[in-house]
């Protein structure tokens, strides 16, 4: 088993590729306690852990105040495997001295086993950091979060300006070099390549080694089931009658003088968010799916918790925020945005033109891909359309 560093420049699964090698590398084993941090630059401290009878490390939030020899100092003298990030934009915001920083990096590089997150699509991670800079949230980890984070986003929208594009543009070319001068990388975790099979990413490690060690294995429903409930419980009411009109729908209703069918607690749980919601419509594919899956879902979310309760996660699983066609539904220039993208690639010299075409079938295999689509089409030439 090893120490793991994550790099990210944010908006790229770095938060959920912490959290899932935390759980796989638990249930492996290992001669040590294993614990997640999350990021590194914003301070730990170190504290007596009742149940592993030995000082641990946390994340705490003490800004900038402590120093990168310090944090070095305080990773060093407890004995357990570390799963953390650094963020280059917080690295970048602390102002450390070149020397301070350098320090910090031979060391990282001399105790850890370090994982670059990086993007292909430039484009998607540009507008998921001007999402994000609109929302002020980097992440929601459950379904009544998201809801409270995205509803009224998806009804008001939102503008990007042409610099917010570039200056996200410029902060990932410059963390793709920053990451590539100070670190060995073992390993690229390359978002577009693995976050949909992200399970077989964690396995093909060198040091995942044990056998029977799937999210079937430990939790008895796989991870590609787990995650599509997990994304499907907030888009039911996000995207409630949002559906082609050719499915077949289940109607669910709290009303109790005129039940169509009775919903289950979990999509009780989350309609009772909005008083008003007091009805959704399912199409009944996904309703026989829940159905099928939910009480292994709920089982394994216990679990979950029980390992944040622990300490040995931060927090919990985190879910997708937006898909494309979903940034497409809440960026109003989405088609502007295109422009400058293409135009800040040729003037740079990096990254990878894209059009419309493009655009919509990335969109549409990701739709057919995901539970509780948005689409209402069946081709993707009609998936993302001319603005006006």
């Amino acid at each position: 088993m090893k120490n793991i560093l994550v790099l990210t420049p944010d908006r790229v699964g770095s938060t959920l590729l912490q959290r899932l090698l935390t759980v796989y590398m638990l249930r492996q084993g290992a001669d040590k306690p294993i614990i997640n941090l999350h990021e590194l630059t914003k301070g730990l401290i170190a504290y007596q852990h009742e149940g592993y009878n030995q000082k641990v490390l946390r994340a705490t939030n003490a800004g900038y105040t402590q120093g990168l020899h310090t944090v070095a100092g305080l990773l060093n003298s407890v004995d357990h495997y570390k799963i953390c990030r650094i963020a280059y934009y917080l690295i970048k915001a602390r102002g450390d001295s070149l020397q301070d920083q350098q320090y910090f990096y031979e060391y990282l590089n001399k105790h850890f086993y370090i994982i670059k997150c990086q993007r292909n699509n430039l484009f998607e991670y540009a507008l998921s950091q001007g999402i994000q800079m609109f929302t002020g949230s980097y992440n929601a980890f459950s379904a009544l979060e998201k809801i409270e984070l995205c509803e009224n986003l998806y009804k008001s929208k939102m503008t990007l300006t042409e610099h917010q594009l570039r200056e996200n543009l410029d902060l990932y070319k410059i963390y793709d070099e920053w990451s590539d001068i100070n670190f060995r990388i073992d390993k690229e975790f390359t978002y577009e390549t693995h976050i949909n099979d992200i399970e077989s990413f964690i396995l093909s490690l060198d040091f995942m080694t044990a056998n029977n060690n799937t999210w079937e294995d430990m939790f008895g429903i796989s991870w590609t089931d787990w995650n599509t409930c997990h994304r499907m419980f907030p888009n039911l009411l996000l995207h409630n009658n949002n559906h082609n009109p050719n499915e077949e729908v289940m109607r669910l209703t709290t009303d109790k003088s005129n039940t169509t069918h009775e919903p289950i607690d979990e999509i009780k749980t989350i309609m009772a968010i909005n008083q008003n919601s007091t009805s959704l419509s399912i199409p009944l594919k996904d309703f026989n799916f829940l159905e099928a899956n939910v009480k292994k879902y709920v089982e394994t979310n216990k679990h979950i918790e029980s390992l944040v309760k622990n300490k040995n996660l931060m927090r919990g699983i985190p879910l997708k925020l937006q898909s494309l066609k979903e940034k497409q539904e809440i960026i109003i220039n989405f088609d502007e945005c295109i422009d400058w993208y293409n135009k800040w690639v040729s003037e740079n010299d990096y990254g990878t033109m894209c059009d419309k075409k493009t655009l919509n079938d990335i969109a549409f295999i990701e739709e057919n891909r995901s539970s509780t689509p948005l689409l209402k089409f069946d081709s993707p030439e009609k998936l993302i359309t001319q603005q006006t």
